[in-house]
């Protein structure tokens, strides 16, 4: 039923308020001149107090829309509420957008539509208020017949997908344009690629490293000099215990030559076997020098001074075996002397008892030059220890890329 069939009436009003009862006959219709505009108005203001009998009505949980057929008969909808001034008072300000001004002429019907839904949002009660009024003529502007039904959530929602389609198109331009920047940057060597040979030049650090395979130069050859003068080390302490054994028994038997003067040629034939024996020794501990000379020179700067110590060590141990060589052939010569003597004894006793003290003070000479050798092999075995226990503490001072180095066990 259009509104020229319905009776009008003027409403009530609380100051700027429209009152709108939600119990009037449905065949009345409120004239609301607030409503009323001209071709071109947009969002005219309408303030409204909706009422049961005269009882506010509480809006809490209520939408309210507006519907209505213009001159035209275009169908126009809008539910934009400006203000919600008092929902549990009922009431608002509510706005009418530019569609419903398109057409000149009374409207041929309008009514406000309210909601109210409970906490689940079911609608439980819909109350329909008609009211009445126009769109006058522009007089100036000339405006076509608007023949577009307007509904305002529908326009929200096609703006809504506008805005995401226009915001989705800036995106993918933006994306495009990042992929664009990252394949020039790619394209141009910026970027390190698993399959290429890439050269870090800056500082950078990782938290943890896992490497299959490392090949350092320098790594390598820490590590060969460290094996070589770790053995160097082992055959120098093995050879000195042998020459320490040696002299001792070559001190046991100069000694057992001084009690017996008849098996002095017996003890010389032993005394130039151990001499040999010795001097083998010294030969292979003089190799074992030069080898560990040789890994002193190839090792890092860091463990020189341990090695200097090292090497002043074996010059000293090296120097007291040849004033022990040079010993043992004093007492070699002066052994031969006293066979000489010997064979002769019927000449002189007395000559014998001279050359049986002076064979006395080259023993002596002999076990001291013993000691002394002793002491020097001691201080080498020391010092050796020293350089190893060194090597070791560098080694683990020295972590790369998270793999300790394991030196040999000594």
């Amino acid at each position: 039923m259009d509104n020229a069939h319905l009776t009008d009436y003027d409403p009530d009003q609380q100051g700027q308020y429209y009152v709108i009862d939600t119990t009037i006959d449905p065949t009345q219709t409120a004239n609301i001149p607030a409503m009323n505009g001209r071709q071109g108005d947009t969002m005219r203001r309408v303030s409204l107090a909706i009422v049961d009998d005269d009882q506010p009505h509480d809006l809490t949980n209520s939408t309210i829309e507006l519907r209505g057929q213009d001159a035209s008969g275009v169908v126009k909808v809008s539910d934009i509420v400006l203000n919600w001034v008092s929902r549990e008072g009922g009431l608002l300000v509510f706005g009418i957008p530019a569609p419903f001004y398109k057409n000149v002429g009374q409207y041929q019907h309008a009514y406000f539509v309210i909601s109210d839904k409970d906490g689940q949002g079911n609608t439980t009660s819909t109350s329909t208020v008609n009211v009445n009024f126009y769109v006058a003529e522009n007089g100036i502007d000339v405006s076509d017949v608007d023949s577009t039904i307007y509904i305002s959530s529908v326009d929200r929602m096609l703006q809504t997908a506008k805005d995401r389609i226009e915001a989705v198109k800036i995106a993918g331009e933006n994306a495009s344009a990042i992929v664009k920047g990252y394949q020039d940057s790619i394209k141009s060597g910026d970027f390190p690629a698993k399959a290429d040979d890439n050269n870090w030049t800056g500082h950078n650090s990782f938290k943890a490293v896992t490497i299959d395979s490392l090949d350092n130069a320098q790594l390598s050859a820490v590590s060969n000099n460290v094996t070589t003068a770790q053995a160097t080390a082992n055959s120098a302490s093995l050879q000195a215990v042998s020459n320490s054994v040696s002299i001792s028994n070559h001190a046991d038997s100069i000694a057992a030559n001084s009690t017996a003067i008849s098996s002095v040629n017996d003890r010389l034939g032993i005394d130039e076997t151990n001499a040999s024996t010795v001097s083998a020794a010294v030969s292979n501990h003089t190799e074992s020098i030069s080898s560990l000379s040789t890994a002193v020179d190839n090792m890092p700067e860091d463990l020189t001074d341990s090695l200097n110590a090292v090497s002043n060590s074996v010059t000293t141990l090296s120097h007291s075996v040849s004033n022990f060589n040079n010993s043992v052939t004093v007492s070699l010569a002066n052994m031969s002397i006293a066979v000489e003597n010997a064979s002769d004894m019927t000449q002189s006793v007395n000559n014998i008892n001279q050359s049986v003290v002076a064979m006395n003070k080259q023993l002596s000479d002999v076990s001291d030059t013993a000691d002394t050798a002793s002491n020097h092999i001691n201080t080498l075995f020391s010092a050796v220890t020293a350089l190893i226990n060194t090597v070791n503490q560098n080694i683990d001072n020295k972590k790369i890329d998270g793999n300790d180095i394991q030196a040999p066990m000594l």
